[in-house]
């Protein structure tokens, strides 16, 4: 994770699934310990110790902003009635 001279290496296992979503990987809280990353949410960034520094992952904001935007679309509601000759 991260780029060279501030990367940092483990071995870890992933479940991959096909799925539409915004994030190319979700790191749980053993993965985060493993790495001793700190997830900032706001910023869409991650910190963790290398030997050569502080590595950081960014996500891409403009990336995100289109796939929620796209995803927050009004949904045409149906409403459902209910027949009294169903009791």
């Amino acid at each position: 994770m991260g780029e060279f001279s501030r990367q940092a290496t483990h071995e870890i296992q992933f479940v991959v699934i096909d799925s539409s979503s915004a994030y190319n990987a979700i790191f749980g809280r053993p993965i985060q310990t493993i790495f001793k990353a700190v997830p900032s949410i706001p910023h869409f960034a991650m910190k963790f110790p290398t030997t050569g520094g502080t590595g950081v992952v960014r996500g891409n904001q403009e990336a995100v902003r289109i796939y929620y935007s796209k995803q927050a679309q009004p949904v045409k509601v149906a409403a459902l009635n209910i027949s009294d000759s169903l009791f």
